[in-house]
């Protein structure tokens, strides 16, 4: 079975932090989205993967393959020119694809569980297409399939002021072969864009079987701060110690994984914690729930539920609930409660200093 990775969008709820990384490669717990997305295909068992993306994003896709070690599934990377909707995106694989079955796996959803069940359950009740689904709260906000008696979806709506049901799609889908010419001919919707929920309503009203399966674990959208600190405080939870670099004169409680080549010094780590390789930790408090990215710097500084990307620099500072963009610069930034900041790729902001280091 193949797998197609939609990772384009622009990611507006993320700005500015999205004005230079694309949001698919925001790091969580220390990996991209995507890392994470692709980790789940493989174990189970899906290592012929494309990902579709923007021409903006496509150079920044392929680092995050060489960074991430991924060369070795081959995986394509194809680009969408224009964003017209997640039926389009596909669409742009087809080709690839061959009519083959495919998991269609959308490049923000974090989740936990894995998928090898959604696939599993489709092949072996030879299903036309199966989404994967999740039982939530308040259906009003989610695109809902309602379920027929026979335990096949007979409807897919999208955010229902009245719903029938309360299965929410998650973003995840199996198509099985035969399925393409379906995706091809679906027209925009009422808001222009070729929609991927009208695809598989297609197959269900041309006579289909398209089955629902329920995810084993938790999923979040990351398209929003508060959402992506969310998912990494979860993924976290399940973080093993593992202390291949150097500490030195430091406390260490809870999990901390810290790389091999980054180092903490005089400073205490309150776990679950992540340090990637080349991160220098030089006195304060890191932790709980906090990352920090390749060759980064933080002395003298407080970090609590916060991700800092890669060569950026927090100095006598405290911050809580932030994202810091790579290779940035943060000085003297302190509050009581601590500070929120969001910000994107090389910002520089320097409180009570009257220069800083470029």
């Amino acid at each position: 079975m193949k797998a197609v990775i939609l990772a384009g969008g622009q990611g507006t709820r993320l700005r500015p932090l999205t004005y230079s990384v694309p949001k698919q490669l925001v790091p969580i717990a220390g990996r991209p989205v995507l890392a994470h997305i692709v980790a789940n295909l493989e174990e189970c068992g899906v290592e012929d993967i494309a990902i579709v993306t923007s021409p903006e994003a496509e150079a920044a896709v392929r680092q995050m393959i060489s960074d991430e070690g991924l060369e070795r599934l081959g995986i394509e990377v194809l680009i969408q020119n224009s964003p017209d909707g997640l039926a389009a995106a596909y669409e742009v694989a087809l080709d690839w694809v061959a009519d083959e079955p495919c998991v269609l796996y959308l490049g923000d959803c974090l989740l936990t569980g894995g998928i090898g069940h959604v696939i599993s359950e489709h092949v072996a009740g030879d299903f036309d297409a199966t989404i994967l689904v999740a039982e939530v709260d308040d259906p009003s906000r989610y695109g809902i399939v309602e379920v027929a008696d026979s335990g096949l979806i007979e409807r897919l709506v999208e955010k229902p002021t009245e719903p029938k049901s309360n299965l929410a799609i998650v973003g995840v889908y199996v198509f099985g072969s035969g399925t393409s010419d379906i995706v091809r001919a679906v027209e925009p919707g009422f808001r222009g864009e070729r929609e991927i929920t009208d695809a598989l309503q297609a197959i269900v009203d041309g006579g289909g079987r398209v089955a629902e399966s329920r995810l084993a674990g938790w999923w979040i959208d990351t398209g929003t701060p508060p959402d992506v600190l969310n998912a990494q405080a979860l993924l976290l939870e399940g973080l093993e110690t593992s202390q291949d670099g150097t500490l030195e004169g430091s406390d260490v409680t809870g999990s901390v994984f810290v790389a091999e080549g980054a180092s903490v010094e005089g400073a205490v780590l309150v776990g679950p914690v992540v340090l990637a390789e080349g991160a220098v930790v030089r006195g304060g408090t890191v932790g709980p729930n906090v990352s920090v990215g390749r060759g980064c710097v933080v002395e003298s500084s407080t970090i609590h539920n916060s991700i800092v990307m890669s060569g950026s620099i927090v100095s006598t500072s405290h911050l809580s609930d932030s994202i810091v963009g790579p290779d940035s610069e943060i000085r003297g930034v302190q509050g009581q409660p601590d500070v929120r900041l969001i910000v994107g790729a090389e910002s520089a902001i320097v409180s009570g200093e009257s220069s800083h280091s470029g």
